[in-house]
């Protein structure tokens, strides 16, 4: 998800999230299942309860916490890319004279077709930094991920086939 572009479609994007819906899924199971196989049969209905409101309480903070990121890297982005595409920058200034032109041969006046290039050229720079800020987020877990990967060899499963089936 980090390699997203802005012209990605509707069907590239449903493809990439159906991939990590299922990619989620079976981490949550497996995740479910390691935390809670070392738990007493007496005390699984509590331990799994427990389970529950860490899982939902650290999912909502890291949420918030990349909620934070992305509000924070759109906005230094977005500065990093206006002071590149200012209308001291000549292909910037290209860019707005072409737009300005098309704009002026389809009937509007110079002045309004300027202001509205230059929205335009706004708009761009907006979805381009919030484009680049969700890159770096997904980078970031993605580093996170393979970094805690390796602690999954420190997982301790039950310590017999006569914990897991029942005596009849």
């Amino acid at each position: 998800m980090s390699r997203r572009f802005l012209d990605l479609g509707y069907g590239g994007l449903f493809a990439l999230q159906t991939l990590q819906g299922m990619g989620f899924g079976m981490t949550f199971v497996s995740v479910s299942t390691a935390a809670l196989a070392s738990v007493d049969r007496t005390r699984i209905m509590s331990a799994s309860g427990l389970y529950n409101v860490f899982r939902q309480v650290f999912g909502s903070v890291g949420i918030a916490l990349a909620a934070t990121q992305f509000t924070g890297g759109q906005t230094t982005f977005r500065a990093y890319l206006a002071e590149r595409t200012s209308v001291y920058n000549p292909v910037a200034q290209q860019w707005i004279a072409k737009v300005t032109a098309g704009m002026t041969a389809k009937g509007a006046d110079h002045v309004t077709a300027t202001a509205r290039a230059l929205r335009i050229l706004e708009k761009l720079v907006m979805r381009q930094a919030a484009m680049m800020s969700y890159s770096r987020i997904y980078s970031v877990l993605a580093v996170m991920f393979i970094c805690l990967l390796p602690l999954t060899l420190f997982l301790k499963g039950r310590a017999s086939i006569d914990d897991v089936v029942p005596e009849t």
